[in-house]
């Protein structure tokens, strides 16, 4: 019985510990994309390739964050 005390003390010290850690907000999202079809496709039109869709959605529903998207070469993206 007292290990089940214990064990959820535990659990409530280290989940408030968690959502005091998370009340640093978000500012800014940098998305990175490379020319790379068809997840990323260049028309004059709009952005048109699968990830750019999917970005687009995401940038839509995340308010009160500056989007920021850069096209970079693919071997740069992963030194980010």
């Amino acid at each position: 019985m007292h290990t089940a005390r214990y064990f959820c003390l535990l659990f409530l010290i280290f989940s408030n510990n968690s959502i005091s850690q998370s009340k640093n907000q978000l500012t800014e999202i940098l998305w990175l994309q490379s020319n790379t079809p068809p997840f990323h496709l260049n028309s004059e039109s709009a952005q048109t390739g699968l990830c750019d869709n999917l970005t687009e959605q995401l940038i839509s529903s995340i308010k009160d964050v500056k989007h920021t998207r850069l096209v970079v070469p693919q071997k740069r993206i992963n030194k980010y």
